[in-house]
């Protein structure tokens, strides 16, 4: 999968964690929220936290995510001692010092207000899993409430080889309904595991009317009305399309967002970024993911990156 370009990680400091509480003896907690466990004969109860992410993000961490406390009281994981995990979104290279993802992934655990110069600083970002690279700014679109993107500027650029590599951005439009694309990440797999290792799934771009009938009811303005099987609105406009599941029912999920949907364009033997993953909440309950039009960004992007 060289060939479709690198996936980057996107790191915003795993202060966006929250843990789940197994016991309380040791803790004293005594509020209804965490009651006493019942005992039982010749047994006791391990006092342990599981870390999660909120939604949006995914688990990064050598071990599992699960602490227990030992007779130091101190919160431990067998794995990577003390240790805390961070929770993590994803991103694309474009180029050797720019990536694309999306503005929701920035804004992550910034308020509205929030603005790029308040953003980049808080922004831990990796190739991979293990390369750590510096950013120097965050530029957002200007319609980001319905232009769900974002550029991200390296402070050097990235060293480009077979495992690490930009995808190209199209000069046409390849969101045709039935072609097929990859989208590959480390968002959540089946079962919502989290994933050690990068991965992929070919997926078809999907009818855009059965798309928005699945989420708002209707096509027209006036009948329209929140419907996602998920809970959770998509952005739908003239900037997006639709993608649908594999024959197998594969889907993206949690943590893929900013994910490209790569196609490959057999006349010039090139991969495209056709779209930038903006909802992956999808997860094979909702029918459809939904992408960004890479088309419809395209002039951003290369005047922002010719001006800076």
């Amino acid at each position: 999968m060289s060939d479709l370009g690198a996936v980057i990680s996107l790191l915003l400091w795993g202060r966006q964690l929250f843990a789940l509480y197994s016991g309380n003896d040791v803790t004293d907690i005594s509020d209804d929220r965490f009651p006493k466990p019942p005992e039982i004969a010749n047994g006791y109860v391990e006092h342990l936290f599981r870390y999660q992410c909120k939604n949006y993000y995914r688990l990064r961490t050598e071990g599992d995510g699960v602490y227990t406390l030992n007779d130091k009281k101190q919160w431990i994981n067998k794995a990577v001692g003390d240790k805390l995990p961070e929770c993590e979104a994803g991103a694309t290279l474009i180029n050797e010092q720019w990536l694309l993802t999306t503005a929701k992934n920035l804004f992550l655990n910034h308020s509205e207000n929030a603005t790029a110069k308040d953003i980049a600083p808080t922004l831990t970002l990796y190739v991979g899993k293990k390369q750590l690279v510096e950013i120097e700014k965050v530029v957002l679109h200007p319609n980001y409430h319905q232009v769900d993107i974002g550029l991200i500027k390296l402070k050097q650029k990235v060293l480009v080889n077979e495992r690490v590599m930009p995808i190209c951005l199209p000069s046409k439009n390849y969101a045709e309904v039935g072609r097929v694309g990859y989208v590959s990440g480390w968002g959540q797999s089946d079962n919502f595991k989290l994933t050690d290792h990068l991965k992929y799934v070919m997926l078809p771009v999907a009818d855009q009317y059965d798309c928005i009938t699945h989420y708002e009811g209707s096509t027209c303005p006036k009948w329209k009305a929140p419907k996602s099987p998920v809970g959770v609105q998509p952005i739908l406009n003239e900037h997006t399309f639709c993608v649908g599941m594999s024959k197998y029912q594969e889907d993206t999920c949690y943590g893929d967002a900013g994910s490209a949907f790569a196609v490959h364009d057999l006349e010039e033997d090139t991969w495209y970024a056709a779209g930038i993953l903006s909802f992956d909440k999808s997860c094979a309950v909702a029918e459809y993911g939904v992408y960004v039009k890479v088309t419809s960004i395209q002039h951003w992007v290369q005047k922002t990156i010719a001006e800076n």
